[in-house]
């Protein structure tokens, strides 16, 4: 079997498992705010936003053994070493939970948020395990398995879910506890896939210590990227639920989790893409680089149109969070951007072996992002603009992350790449003056524009990437 086959069957198993995932994230996305009330909902998706955080605990380890097998075999796995890292890895993360729940008990006074804590705590100790194990799986190309995982996490969640909407239960806390219960039910699963590696009588040796250190310097640089990451967002998140209330982060995070369920699907493909993109040579990376750049135009154009019938929907929906739409328009660009940073950005730093690189990059749009929240969110007191910060920041990323690789690769940028920022001005301008309605007709407009212009080009792109092998 050829690399591109074999892609191609990875492809096809984690978009069936992600498109499970995808379909229930959309249908909770849609019931949750609709049976909670605008409080209930304000804490559930601050669990969600605690939860984002939990990869920074395990210090790199889990990525380091991604690395170290991307593009390997189950054969070529060390069991020994293996085995005495996931040891330690769990001894670690039962002290540090131990601490954490003593010290929340004592430092923490708001009763909702400390119960948030504590929860985020219990699924500090389930993901940690089940991460270690997922990424080992994803790494060696076993997608089948690591879809089967997937899969079974959202249907426990998703049966959980339903059963207590059908019950009528308002209470938030039946919801995380539900979550919790599928991380655990995936965690046994996993745990059963590698229970010759698990149940193994090794002791904890010097060996396993200092590859246990190797892989924690050699992943480090990716965990601390991606907690920056995700505090670019996080930051201006935390403010406006520290200045406002849980209400207005409610609606907040409305628009950001419609957004962020595209953006969990396209994860999803990047870490098909990894293991593959590892295999290439020089010139396969810089024609899979164009050919998604320069589609990624349609791709955002694409998202643009959607935005007038689903800011709709919301307002049919769920009317008490029409403040949500405004916030959705806004932060619409951003998405597609994102997407790109998910699935090629992240994925050639990662495979240039240049994650220092991706780690500056999210530290300087960090430090932008806490600055400007300072200015917009505790001076001048200003929600919109804040919202505003979200996007220009998701863009400024994507862009600065785009410009690395082409200077890496030696990529020349040629017209249709400039036509994305352009397009995304054209948009706000449009979206300010008038409406989400007309600015998505605006898009419709230019998005045949630029299939008519350059049929001939995506054609040949196509063809590039079909004799890639």
């Amino acid at each position: 079997m050829n690399r591109i086959n074999r892609f191609i069957i990875n492809v096809i198993y984690t978009f069936f498992a992600n498109g499970f995932s995808l379909f229930i994230s959309m249908i909770v996305m849609l019931l949750l705010p609709r049976f909670l009330n605008i409080r209930g909902y304000g804490y559930w998706q601050l669990y969600v936003l605690y939860t984002g955080y939990l990869g920074l605990f395990h210090l790199g380890l889990c990525d380091g053994v991604y690395l170290k097998f991307g593009g390997k075999q189950y054969s070529d796995l060390d069991k020994n070493k293996y085995s005495q890292q996931f040891k330690l890895l769990s001894i670690y993360i039962l002290v540090l939970v131990g601490i954490a729940v003593v010290v929340l008990n004592i430092a923490v006074s708001d009763i909702d948020k400390k119960e948030v804590l504590i929860f985020t705590v219990i699924a500090l100790l389930l993901y940690t395990p089940k991460n270690f194990l997922l990424l080992t799986i994803q790494a060696v190309g076993d997608f089948r398995e690591y879809s089967r995982a997937t899969i079974c996490e959202r249907t426990v969640f998703f049966v959980c879910t339903i059963f207590l909407l059908l019950q009528r239960e308002e209470n938030y806390r039946y919801y995380i506890l539900a979550d919790i219960l599928a991380r655990a039910a995936v965690l046994i699963y996993v745990l059963f896939i590698f229970r010759n590696v698990i149940k193994s009588k090794i002791k904890i040796s010097m060996v396993g210590v200092k590859e246990c250190i190797d892989n924690i310097r050699s992943g480090y640089p990716i965990v601390v990227a991606g907690i920056a990451s995700n505090l670019i967002v996080g930051i201006v998140r935390f403010c406006i639920e520290d200045v406002w209330n849980i209400e207005v982060f409610s609606k907040v995070s409305l628009a950001l989790s419609i957004l962020n369920i595209v953006l969990s699907f396209m994860n999803m493909v990047s870490l098909v893409l990894f293991p593959f993109l590892k295999t290439m040579t020089s010139s396969s990376l810089i024609k899979i680089f164009r050919w998604v750049d320069e589609f990624s135009v349609l791709g955002l154009l694409g998202l643009l149109i959607a935005g007038s019938p689903i800011s709709l929907f919301i307002q049919f929906w769920l009317p008490d969070y029409r403040d949500s739409i405004i916030y959705f328009c806004i932060l619409l660009p951003s998405c597609m951007m994102e997407c790109k940073m998910a699935i090629i950005c992240n994925s050639y730093f990662k495979t240039l072996e240049e994650q220092k690189k991706l780690l500056y990059i999210n530290l300087l749009t960090l430090l932008i992002s806490g600055v400007f929240s300072f200015v917009f969110i505790y001076w001048l007191k200003n929600l919109l603009m804040s919202v505003y910060l979200i996007a220009f920041l998701l863009i400024f990323r994507t862009i600065i992350s785009e410009i690395t690789i082409r200077n890496i690769l030696n990529i020349q940028t040629n017209f249709i790449g400039f036509c994305e920022l352009i397009f995304i001005g054209l948009y706000f301008v449009v979206l300010i003056i008038l409406d989400i309605h007309k600015a998505s007709i605006f898009s419709a407009i230019l998005f045949i524009l630029m299939i008519l212009k350059n049929k001939n080009h995506y054609i040949l792109l196509l063809k590039y990437f079909k004799i890639i092998k």
